[in-house]
């Protein structure tokens, strides 16, 4: 180490503490690989694998990167091909830094914990799962880390496994997360079903702990029991849920505040349907693996993602509910008596974005100015859908609709029409919004004259004629 650069120690530093990542490291503009991580990016990504001369004895260490505003392109390529990725940020201005920047890794990106567009696909949810195993018990629990969906589950008794099974099919995880302890077995079983792809991932045993994970729930939802959602004295399940809350918010470095809620996933109220059956009626893909020509294909006229999930959702786990089943027929019904409403309302529909994983990005701290822009005008679409379904007799349409006036205000005066993609370009906040901003920004476009305006001001206040204000660049 004593050979090295400091800003090669500082990346040995970090890569040791995330040693089964790819570690994008931010140098300047770019992010860079190094080492082994350089020549499987390079590999996977399809770029050129230089060299970096940072050794103090002249080695040649491997090195590939990508610019920086293009990142999210190529960590979708990372991400589909099963890898983890951890984004290591300068956290400090390298004007100001006195040394070496310093630098954090912000964000571990995982196949399971993807909020990218370049990553998912907006008809689809994407889960990623934890499953424990206590004796006769086998509890798991799903969260889609875009939408905020949190769902967990324990089954008893011999069939505990295949019911579980049955979970993992509908789900369909990207990631699954289970104790280090346990990863051998669970793997032998998870993996045994060749329907099912997905990265394994192993966490310390302490961490699916019953106790700690009822406590880490507990002040995530800032409540005082489980029971309220169904899994209270549930240690498998509890375990579970826990441990993949703790995993999230480890690897988002966030409080992960979008994830409003625990539901109990029940699956004796929907109808089981089993791989074979969901495959050989192509309720969702082809015989030969396709979207087109599915029976979710023909049916999947939603104008948003959020819809289309729900959809898919449904078409997976058919409800048992007659009640239930009645609401929905009922609503179907009188929006298909009349098509020009229905046409109204499909209108409106199509101006409103995917607020579930907006909304996520902006808890997350990954949304951008164009983010802002698109929930803005998803929300000034809601007066409009609000009209539309006053008429409505059924309970699922005329449902009541917060208008969030107030938020559509401040994003309307708040950020710009025309700003740029990324945060770091500037640009973002309006013009006019912010007096001091709007002070700070006339001082970096016309400095010059702003030192002569301050040092004829600073003359007639002193009655010094000979004053001089200098700067430093």
């Amino acid at each position: 180490m004593d050979s090295l650069t400091p800003m090669m120690r500082q990346y040995h530093q970090i890569k040791k503490e995330h040693p089964d990542v790819l570690l994008l490291f931010r140098l300047g503009d770019f992010y860079e690989m190094f080492f082994e991580d350089a020549v499987v990016g390079s590999r996977e990504l399809g770029i050129t694998l230089t060299s970096r001369n940072t050794d103090k004895a002249g080695k040649p260490i491997p090195m590939c990167g990508v610019p920086h505003h293009a990142v999210n392109g190529y960590l979708g390529r990372l991400i589909k091909k099963g890898f983890r990725v951890a984004i290591c940020d300068q956290v400090e201005d390298p004007r100001q830094a006195k040394g070496i920047v310093r630098r954090e890794v912000t964000r571990i990106v995982t196949p399971g914990t993807a909020i990218e567009d370049a990553v998912l696909d907006s008809r689809e949810n994407n889960y990623i799962a934890a499953v424990l195993e206590l004796e006769k018990l086998v509890g798991a629990a799903f969260l889609d880390v875009s939408t905020g969906e949190f769902w967990a589950c324990e089954m008893a008794g011999e069939g505990g496994r295949d019911q579980l099974t049955q979970a993992l099919m509908f789900f369909r995880p990207r990631e699954v997360v289970v104790p280090a302890g346990d990863r051998a077995k669970l793997e032998r079983w998870l993996q045994a079903d060749p329907s099912l792809s997905f990265l394994l991932t192993s966490e310390a045993d302490w961490v699916f702990n019953a106790d700690y994970a009822q406590r880490l729930l507990l002040e995530h939802f800032k409540i005082a029991t489980l029971e309220g959602f169904g899994i209270d004295g549930q240690q498998a399940g509890t375990g579970a849920a826990g441990a993949l809350l703790n995993y999230v918010k480890q690897t988002q470095k966030s409080d992960l505040g979008h994830i409003l809620a625990l539901r109990l996933f029940d699956n004796s109220v929907y109808l089981k349907l089993d791989e074979a059956t969901i495959k050989n009626l192509e309720l969702v893909k082809t015989n030969d693996g396709n979207r087109d020509g599915s029976l979710l294909s023909v049916l999947d006229c939603t104008k948003t993602g959020m819809g289309a999930r729900l959809l898919r959702s449904w078409l997976l786990r058919p409800i048992l509910d007659p009640e239930e089943i009645g609401r929905r027929l009922d609503a179907v019904e009188e929006l298909q008596v009349s098509a020009a409403r229905m046409d109204r309302i499909g209108k409106v529909l199509r101006e409103i974005h995917d607020v579930e994983r907006l909304l996520s990005r902006v808890t997350l701290q990954t949304a951008n100015g164009r983010d802002l822009l698109a929930l803005k005008d998803s929300l000034r679409a809601l007066p409009e859908l609000q009209t539309q379904l006053a008429n409505c007799s059924s309970n699922l349409l005329n449902q009541p609709i917060d208008r969030l006036e107030t938020v559509v205000d401040l994003l309307d005066r708040s950020i710009d029409p025309d700003c740029p993609i990324t945060i770091s370009d500037g640009g973002v906040i309006r013009t006019g919004f912010d007096r001091e901003l709007d002070d700070l920004r006339g001082i970096a476009g016309s400095g010059k004259s702003y030192i002569a305006s301050l040092e004829a001001q600073e003359r007639q206040k002193t009655g010094i004629a000979s004053l001089k204000v200098k700067y430093n660049k």
